[in-house]
């Protein structure tokens, strides 16, 4: 039996040695760090990876490779871009949404840095004639003005106009003197916008970071970064930004 059992045991053991090593093995995926990302990965589960910037969160078994610039991709069968820019590519397959792609988004503005004093005094109704392109929305400037009140600088009513399902722009009228600021403000928010009662500050595209103001997605919330801007002469001014 002893004799029997050592057979048995030295076939499993010579089996097991003649396996093919080569066979590849799905890596595990890396807790999020700051660690280049030079390989294809595979998650098991949702995971998120960081490299620098840059933030790729991956559903289970979605594919990707993130390659630094001048990075060349692994050999692995990826052949889709889904995202490249200047610093990092992101490889993967375009018919899976998967993947999220997130950039850190560095604040260099804050709302404090441009207070003011909310405006007390009697409110002015909308002047169409200072504005008259803003007729065509005359109900919802009207309404907003009533409804909102004083809502941004101090002295001003923001009021969003929806123009279809992920559209949307705005208009603002100066409370003091009734004056529209509508075709000289070109700005789509269909991203989310930022702003506050008693700041001149005015930030667009802040639908696209996450609750911590972090990152903003790179993919599917249309691409556009956080943008920082002040009112100031009737107009909304950008401010440099790092």
């Amino acid at each position: 039996m002893k004799s029997l059992s050592a057979t048995i045991i030295l076939g499993l053991l010579l089996s097991l040695s003649s396996c093919d090593h080569r066979v590849s093995r799905t890596p595990p995926a890396p807790p999020a760090s700051n660690d280049t990302i030079a390989a294809q990965h595979v998650p098991p589960a949702d995971s998120s990876y960081i490299q620098g910037d840059y933030k790729v969160i991956a559903r289970a078994g979605i594919p990707f490779e993130l390659l630094r610039k001048g990075e060349k991709s692994s050999g692995s069968t990826i052949t889709d871009t889904i995202y490249s820019d200047k610093d990092i590519t992101l490889l993967g397959y375009k018919k899976e949404r998967g993947i999220q792609l997130y950039k850190k988004y560095k604040f260099t503005t804050k709302f404090e840095d441009f207070k003011v004093v909310p405006y007390k005094g009697p409110l002015a109704n909308p002047d169409f004639a200072t504005d008259p392109k803003a007729k065509r929305y005359i109900t919802a400037i009207k309404t907003g003005c009533k409804e909102l009140g004083i809502n941004y600088a101090g002295h001003y009513t923001l009021i969003t106009i929806g123009c279809g399902s992920s559209c949307a722009f705005m208009a603002i009228v100066d409370r003091i003197n009734g004056k529209i600021l509508y075709s000289c403000i070109p700005l789509y928010i269909s991203n989310g916008c930022e702003f506050q009662t008693d700041s001149r500050l005015f930030i667009l595209n802040a639908g696209g970071l996450d609750d911590q103001k972090k990152y903003y997605d790179l993919l599917y919330m249309y691409g556009d970064a956080p943008k920082s801007y002040q009112i100031k002469g009737e107009r909304l001014v950008p401010l440099k930004q790092n």
